[in-house]
C-alpha cells in the first residue's frame, strides 16, 4: 500500500496529517532461516535476512520524520521456525537456552530497526496471539512455562542491550504481553 504512489503525500496524510501517536510492527519468523552460531550471547548478522523488515523499517522512518513523537511498539508475531520446534521440545520444563535464543533473536531485530534510524520504544516478546491449541499455547503445554519464557527471554534481551553501544541506555520496555502494562522483566 505505501507504493501505490510515488508522491509522499501518503505518508503525509498518515502520519503529519492524522497525527499517529503509535505505530506497531510485528516481527516475523523468517529473519533467521537456522540457527546463526548456537551461541545466544554471540550475534552473527550475516545469518540474518532483514528483507521482509526493509519496507516496514522505510515506513516508520518515513512516519518519525513526520512525527518524532511517535512511539514504535514492535511485537513478536511467531519465532522463528527452528526455534518453535525447541520451545515444543521443551515441553513441562523451560530451556534457559531456548529463551536466550529468543532474545538474540529479538535483539537482532531490534538493532537492524535501529540502524534504519527507527527505536523501538517497547517490545513485546510474546507470541501466539491465536490462542491455545490442544497442545497449548505456541507450542509451550502449561502457561506458567510460557511466561517463564517469556521472562527468561526478557531478562536475556536486557542484557543484550546493556552490551550493545548503539542500544545501550534506549528507553525500551519490555512488555510482558500484548497489552498495556510496562513492566519491565523484573516486575514478571
Amino acid at each position: 500500500q505505501w507504493d501505490i504512489t510515488t508522491t509522499r503525500e501518503l505518508y503525509d496524510w498518515c502520519f503529519r496529517d492524522v497525527r499517529a501517536q503509535t505505530l506497531r510492527v510485528l516481527l516475523r519468523p523468517d529473519y533467521e532461516p537456522e540457527n546463526d552460531n548456537r551461541d545466544p550471547a554471540r550475534l552473527s548478522e550475516d545469518a540474518f535476512d532483514f528483507a521482509r523488515l526493509e519496507r516496514p523499517a522505510r515506513v516508520l522512518r518515513a512516519a518519525l520524520d513526520r512525527c518524532p513523537g511517535l512511539t514504535v511498539r514492535a511485537e513478536l508475531f511467531a519465532p522463528p521456525p527452528w526455534l518453535a520446534g525447541r520451545i515444543a521440545r521443551a515441553g513441562s520444563k523451560p530451556d534457559p537456552v531456548v529463551a536466550q535464543e529468543l532474545a538474540e533473536y529479538l535483539f537482532a531485530a531490534l538493532r537492524f530497526l535501529r540502524q534504519k534510524g527507527v527505536a523501538v520504544s517497547s517490545l513485546s516478546p510474546c507470541f501466539g496471539h491465536e490462542g491455545a491449541s490442544e497442545e497449548g499455547a505456541a507450542g509451550v503445554p502449561n502457561l506458567g512455562n510460557r511466561a517463564a519464557l517469556f521472562r527468561d527471554a526478557a531478562a536475556a534481551l536486557e542484557k543484550l542491550i546493556a552490551g550493545d553501544p548503539a542500544l545501550k541506555g534506549a528507553p525500551l520496555q519490555i512488555l510482558p504481553d500484548g497489552g498495556s502494562k510496562p513492566d519491565r522483566a523484573a516486575d514478571w
